[in-house]
């Protein structure tokens, strides 16, 4: 594909198509402890996942993992993150997932995070977003993982498997 831009409007040729944006299933966040995003079509090359009021029961981080054919990916993750607001903020990072920092019960995040395919051959995906907080926080995360497969699924849990989600909604966007 080529790409002119000339003024103000860019002119494609040879392969594009327009990008459709496709909507996941919104989930009511209840009692869950594990959330799945599944089907994700192996054309995707950019993956927003949103929250909106969504809290946990207990202070344990959130966990998001990425799945392929073969099941849920729990190592190779290079990612760092932070919050800042009202007093200090720590970093904080993860191999075991994109963690997202929660050191209070029941404080509600909102906010997009995007992944985006950097390389299909080697199926490394980069992450970035963040989440304000109930508490007046600002929280980011950004990282990178190689996958060994086909992204298929994106995950939502807790870094302790028994921390429930009890508040909120969360959506995927695909394209």
């Amino acid at each position: 594909m080529s790409v002119t831009i000339s003024g103000s409007s860019p002119t494609f040729s040879s392969g594009y198509q327009g990008g459709t944006i496709i909507s996941g299933t919104t989930v009511t966040c209840t009692t869950q402890t594990t959330i799945d995003f599944t089907s994700i079509p192996s054309w995707a090359k950019r993956v927003t996942f949103m929250i909106s009021g969504v809290s946990l029961n207990s202070t344990t981080y959130y966990y998001v993992q990425l799945g392929t054919a073969g099941g849920i990916q729990s190592s190779g993750y290079t990612q760092a993150g932070g919050y800042c607001g009202p007093g200090s903020g720590p970093g904080y990072t993860g191999t075991t997932a994109f963690t997202r920092y929660n050191d209070t019960a029941n404080i509600t995040q909102s906010g997009t995070f995007v992944l985006a395919l950097l390389d299909a051959s080697t199926n490394t995906w980069c992450l970035s977003g963040n989440a304000a907080t109930s508490q007046n926080y600002q929280s980011f995360m950004s990282g990178t993982v190689s996958l060994s497969g086909t992204l298929t699924t994106l995950r939502m849990t807790t870094a302790t498997g028994t921390g429930q989600f009890n508040a909120g909604k969360i959506n995927i966007l695909y394209e």
